[in-house]
């Protein structure tokens, strides 16, 4: 359901510099050179690398602190102010905190089933006479997933699609709006993040000693790292950490044919340009 990922292919306004790399060991070697370049005057230099996964940010960092794709920088083969981070954790480090002060715990699987069966329970619509079928609720559940990231305009299009497609759609906002007072998921999670990078920005950095504010100034010069295909809020988060990232600025220590302050999304897929309607 999700749309392709907004971003460009070449630098732009948002930061991002898209460098097509070769899968495996040539992706590993152009971020090796990334980090060793933005490592060369000081190597406690921060520098933040998003990942697809844990396992992924382990790898990497084994195979740089070996040595094995460069040595990261003049000063030896050891690894040091190199974070590798997930998009959803670091959207975690900087949303959480706002979110739970709003009295909103994160989502658990087990609530989100909770309230499709309830609003399946409650108005059926067109489901009505599978209603009570196990797997009903669970490809709702699966479908409320895959809704969660779209905008009201495509739900307002997938409605209009067909009486069944208007039952699943009336379910799904039905859920979000018994959860959404109290409780978060990672769609929230990130867009509360980009709207916090986004008042960060807007305020010239001046952003007191907010948790948000404390990431962004401790993230240095920012990569990412082989991103799967990306979900629009994700996207968004991405470009505006470009963004922020241009207007903090990092001319004196930025890699050869980086945006100063911008960041590098190393990738094998096609990430075109989209916006969200």
């Amino acid at each position: 359901m999700n749309e392709a990922s907004p971003i460009d292919a070449a630098t732009g306004p948002a930061g991002l510099r898209v460098v097509p790399v070769g899968f495996g060991d040539p992706a590993r070697r152009a971020l090796g050179e990334f980090v060793a370049a933005a490592k060369a005057r000081d190597p406690l230099a921060p520098v933040t690398v998003v990942v697809p996964s844990n396992y992924t940010g382990l790898a990497l960092r084994r195979a740089l602190a070996a040595d094995l794709h460069g040595r990261p920088s003049s000063a030896g083969s050891g690894l040091a102010a190199l974070e590798t981070i997930t998009l959803a954790g670091l959207a975690e480090r900087l949303a959480g905190a706002s979110l739970q002060a709003a009295g909103r715990l994160p989502l658990s699987g087990l609530m989100t089933a909770a309230a499709v069966r309830s609003a399946l329970r409650d108005r059926p619509g067109r489901l009505a006479p599978v209603a009570g079928h196990h797997q009903t609720a669970e490809a709702l559940r699966g479908a409320y997933a895959e809704l969660r990231d779209l905008s009201a305009g495509q739900l307002a299009r997938l409605r209009a699609a067909s009486e069944r497609a208007r039952s699943v759609v009336d379910i799904c906002e039905r859920v979000r709006g018994a959860l959404q007072g109290h409780w978060y998921d990672e769609i929230d999670l990130l867009v509360e993040a980009t709207r916090l990078v986004e008042q960060h920005g807007e305020s010239g950095g001046s952003g007191g000693g907010s948790a948000a504010a404390s990431v962004l100034d401790g993230l240095g010069l920012t990569a990412v790292y082989l991103p799967r295909r990306l979900s629009q809020s994700a996207a968004g988060l991405l470009r505006a950490f470009g963004e922020e990232a241009v207007r903090r600025g990092a001319a004196d220590t930025a890699p050869a044919g980086t945006p100063a302050g911008g960041v590098e999304v190393f990738t094998y897929l096609d990430l075109p340009s989209a916006s969200r309607g």
